[in-house]
């Protein structure tokens, strides 16, 4: 055999290798756009000296049920509702498991969060999304869109309790969940103030994680992933945007966060977004070498959504 011939079989290997590595992976992230694993609850509000209460509602559409907490303060004290992202669940993200390994996603403390804002003086409310923790499954994962039914439905449940005072609830969301607050803003003024953590256009999402994962063939693999999470019953990704949705949002004043080095997402669309809405008023680049460094960030300086929160729902 000549040598051209052996290098052209070893060309054709080497590409066939490549090929069903590519179509392994995505075929693994289609599946996570469209059905996510779900994480259990490894911890509970009374780890940390809270006390609790186990809520259930239905989401504002009754396609599904879900679970969540409500830590209470002083009555008629402000209340913020913790919104989770994509992959998490209500206590926030572990750095465990597959999905981590393979991301290189870390860890998210969300229930330290709820002390700090507990401490603060507000009720904190946190709850599973659809598809996620505790919370029952329907349909696939939208990042935002449907997901904003859950936030209202539980928006609903709050406006039933007597310790709230409903002219007094803020929220704070965390990429998909920053999607989500978006997204129900655009259909509710029942939320005064919001927080809104590294907020996400799905298409520029995936097309920066694609490049991140496997560098120049990053493209093929975003296409392959946008194929596949169709095929699998997903929507397209191009369909949700909360960039759009964000001119939609009111009155309500909004402190958009975003992590300056997040390899997946990115401040520009992020500061698109907040240039976008009515409403803005202010935007906070924080230092992050990761994605995750940006979700921990406000984790880690709660005087900043508290001071934020205190602007507008009186206390802190």
């Amino acid at each position: 055999m000549s040598l051209f011939r052996r290098a052209i079989r070893l060309i054709l290997a080497i590409t066939a290798v490549v090929s069903a590595l590519l179509a392994a992976v995505a075929l693994y992230v289609a599946r996570l756009l469209v059905a996510p694993p779900r994480q259990k609850l490894w911890a509970a509000p009374d780890d940390l000296g809270l006390a609790f209460e186990p809520i259930e509602f239905p989401a504002r559409d009754d396609a599904v049920r879900l679970s969540g907490w409500f830590v209470p303060a002083a009555a008629q004290a402000g209340t913020v509702v913790l919104v989770h992202g994509w992959l998490w669940n209500r206590l926030g993200s572990t750095a465990e498991g597959l999905v981590a390994n393979v991301t290189g996603m870390g860890s998210v403390d969300l229930l330290r969060l709820t002390q700090s804002l507990h401490r603060a003086g507000y009720h904190v409310a946190l709850y599973d999304a659809r598809n996620h923790g505790q919370s029952a499954s329907h349909g696939p994962v939208t990042f935002g869109y449907a997901e904003a039914n859950d936030l209202l439905g539980l928006l609903d449940y709050l406006a039933t309790r007597p310790d709230v005072d409903t002219k007094k609830i803020a929220t704070v969301g965390f990429s998909m969940g920053a999607n989500t607050v978006l997204y129900a803003l655009s259909r509710s003024t029942a939320v005064q103030a919001a927080v809104l953590v590294q907020p996400t256009t799905p298409s520029h999402f995936m097309r920066r994680f694609s490049r991140y994962m496997v560098g120049p063939l990053g493209r093929p693999l975003n296409l392959l992933i946008r194929t596949l999470s169709t095929w699998l019953g997903g929507i397209p990704l191009t369909a949700v945007d909360p960039l759009l949705v964000a001119k939609s949002t009111g009155q309500t004043p909004l402190l958009f966060i975003q992590g300056e080095g997040d390899p997946w997402g990115s401040v520009d669309n992020v500061a698109h977004m907040a240039l976008e809405a009515p409403r803005t008023v202010a935007t906070l680049w924080v230092d992050a070498a990761t994605r995750t460094d940006g979700y921990q960030y406000p984790v880690d300086h709660p005087e900043l959504i508290i001071s934020f929160l205190a602007d507008y729902l009186g206390q802190g």
